[in-house]
């Protein structure tokens, strides 16, 4: 599954989007997240539907391309992976803030 900002880069470093939903989960078990943008991108995962309880699990400290999770020519290590997440069945909060 991808989460990606539909709109085309213009080339400005000047905008700011976050992209947020409901992650509905079917079946319990271990997840994990990763982001790529150009420039810094936050990922944020809540303990349930609520953005007030969201916390970061990932965060991508430089720019890279598109679906460029596993690059590790432009980020030191690879905080922009989440640690594996263990979700029960039902429904939450994800989001993410881009720079």
């Amino acid at each position: 599954m991808f989460f990606e900002d539909p709109l085309p880069d213009n080339g400005t470093n000047e905008r700011f989007t976050t992209i947020f939903g409901i992650l509905n989960v079917a079946t319990a078990g271990n997840y994990q997240f990763a982001v790529s943008s150009d420039d810094i991108g936050n990922l944020y995962l809540s303990s349930d539907e609520n953005p007030a309880n969201k916390t970061r699990i990932a965060r991508e400290p430089e720019w890279n391309g598109s679906r460029q999770y596993a690059a590790t020519d432009r980020r030191p290590g690879q905080g922009n992976i989440s640690a594996m997440q263990t979700l029960a069945a039902g429904n939450y909060y994800l989001g993410i803030h881009l720079r």
